[in-house]
């Protein structure tokens, strides 16, 4: 179900809310980090450095993570433009925020040194999840948030969707 004024798929909005993703099934092990390594929040993203709407969204969560210290953006390269793809494997191979900055400032990066098979490991995860397009969130209670959000949306989105604990027995 489409709702027309919006867009907005409603079907798959419901459908995600029901069957959040098993964060755990997403490795980490390569992401940048933008935060505190000890945050309560883990957010995941999936992000292209040649996406425009990355870029804004790459700009918020540095805004964020300046305003809360309880904030890790784990950012995963997931290339949907061609253009970006030996980009983003220079960017994993150096495991460089600096060098994701420059790539969103549209600066030329040196060729990828190393193998960077991580990359379509990474699109072959999102594809199993349903992430078609960047930026993608996922947050820590596992809901799929795509698109660029304002900080105050971002915030939000995080405070809704913390990570449910519970209690040991």
């Amino acid at each position: 179900v489409i709702r027309l004024n919006d867009g907005k798929n409603l079907t798959e909005d419901t459908y995600r809310k029901s069957n959040p993703v098993d964060v755990s099934s997403i490795p980490v092990d390569d992401a940048l980090l933008l935060g505190n390594p000890d945050a309560a929040n883990k957010i995941i993203v999936f992000t292209d450095p040649h996406c425009p709407y990355c870029k804004k969204l790459h700009d918020v969560m540095k805004e964020a993570v300046e305003k809360r210290s309880d904030l890790l953006f784990q950012i995963k390269l997931m290339p949907v433009n061609q253009s970006s793809l030996e980009v983003s494997k220079t960017i994993v191979c150096t495991q460089s925020m600096e060098q994701l900055d420059a790539a969103f400032e549209k600066k030329a990066l040196p060729k990828a040194e190393c193998d960077a098979s991580v990359i379509e490991q990474t699109r072959a995860i999102a594809q199993s999840l349903g992430i078609r397009s960047t930026p993608t969130l996922v947050l820590a209670n596992g809901q799929i948030a795509p698109g660029y959000k304002s900080l105050e949306r971002l915030f939000a989105l995080i405070d809704q969707n913390q990570e449910i604990k519970t209690a040991q027995k």
